[in-house]
């Protein structure tokens, strides 16, 4: 094992930050929004609440630094990879409200019905 020169420990110290709850928090939101748009169910508390915990480990988890382009390009990333997510999590439980609910009270769905 070597050890680490002055620029590496600048690099590697300050593990979290501003630009990391930024980016959490952009993240947690379009991750709630991609499985609001296939669930259909979509609230603004849900979607506070998802900021909030995007910004929270993005804070610890994140970037602490960086160059622009750097927290750009992570920004970027992280939208796109929730994003998606949040849409296979909307998927799925679709389909396991799908099996699971069979009791019959579904109406929504029932053709050629206008409960609403």
């Amino acid at each position: 094992m070597r050890e680490m020169t002055i620029e590496e420990l600048k690099l590697a110290s300050g593990g979290f930050g501003v630009p990391g709850a930024i980016i959490g928090g952009v993240a947690g939101a379009v991750g709630y929004y991609g499985n609001a748009a296939v669930t259909g169910g979509a609230s603004a508390g849900g979607l506070a609440s998802a900021v909030v915990a995007g910004a929270a480990a993005g804070a610890v988890l994140g970037p602490g630094g960086g160059t622009a382009i750097q927290n750009g390009a992570a920004l970027i990333a992280a939208s796109q990879v929730t994003f998606y997510a949040g849409q296979l999590a909307g998927h799925v439980s679709n389909v396991f409200n799908s099996i699971f609910d069979q009791s019959g009270t579904d109406y929504n769905n029932a053709a050629g019905t206008n409960y609403n």
